[in-house]
């Protein structure tokens, strides 16, 4: 019974930690896009694929962490207001009405910022702590959220 509490404890830990990984969010995009910042609500519309060309005409490219890490389960949460697994059905959706390119997923913060920076038009959700040489997108005036 002591075994069982100890292991109980522990797995509990284990969650609280893995929940307190990413609490806020930051959005890198290509340096080339020329948009300095967003309203919340016009960062979930393209997250949405309802805005698909950014005002200079390139098109939007979407990249998001893989939904089993900490960040993508928040940005499913935060962003989409779903879980991950409602946010891979609401892609597979997209795609296969030929509404939208599905997104790019990533296991690393740091492969994803490489691909926004390389890459015209494309924009990525990262945990605030992974920014480093990063063009960020302000959301709301804030560098996080």
């Amino acid at each position: 019974m002591k075994n069982l509490r100890k292991s109980v404890f522990i797995l509990i830990l284990l969650f609280l930690s893995s929940s307190l990984y990413a609490q806020e969010l930051s959005v890198v995009i290509n340096k080339d896009v020329g948009v300095k910042e967003v309203s919340l609500k016009e960062l979930k519309d393209i997250f949405k694929n309802k805005k698909k060309l950014w005002e200079n005409g390139t098109k939007v490219k979407i990249a998001l962490m893989s939904t089993k890490s900490a960040v993508g389960k928040l940005t499913a949460d935060k962003v989409y207001g779903m879980s991950t697994k409602a946010l891979k059905k609401f892609w597979l959706a997209l795609v296969f009405q030929g509404k939208a390119a599905a997104p790019k997923y990533f296991d690393s913060e740091a492969g994803l910022t490489l691909y926004v920076k390389s890459n015209a038009g494309a924009i990525g959700l990262i945990g605030s702590d992974g920014v480093t040489d990063a063009t960020v997108l302000k959301v709301d005036g804030k560098t996080k959220f």
